[in-house]
């Protein structure tokens, strides 16, 4: 589905029933967890609980792996007892098949593929 497409139907009138997006920000918890928050156009009616928010909050500030590890392991149980309709997959693997005459097709390992400047042999 095209970018604005999914935007559209997703976010704004909310008519998809399920979508994977995939997050191309920097590979850490709290920039997942961004999606969660209050105001956020793909928290479609408030997906996480308060008590994920305010851990979440709470586990974005420490430098310290261990810290932020056993904090982020608290955020992943506080999803896992208060469900919602948005869950985080990391490290997420891409994958695209095309055909032996389509060429030049970028498959970044941080977004969805762009066909920018793809070719089509006849």
């Amino acid at each position: 589905m095209p970018s604005a497409q999914l935007s559209q139907e997703f976010s704004i009138d909310q008519t998809v029933e399920a979508a994977s997006l995939p997050y191309v920000g920097t590979p850490d918890p709290h920039g997942a967890m961004t999606y969660f928050m209050p105001g956020h156009p793909y928290n479609i009616g408030q997906a996480a609980s308060q008590e994920t928010i305010d851990l979440a909050l709470k586990a974005a500030s420490p430098v310290d792996p261990g810290e932020r590890k056993a904090l982020y392991a608290q955020v992943a149980q506080s999803m896992l007892d208060h469900q919602t309709q948005v869950m985080p997959i990391c490290l997420l693997h891409l994958a695209s098949a095309y055909g032996a005459n389509v060429s030049n097709v970028e498959q970044p390992s941080y977004d969805a593929p762009t066909q920018r400047g793809v070719a089509i042999k006849d």
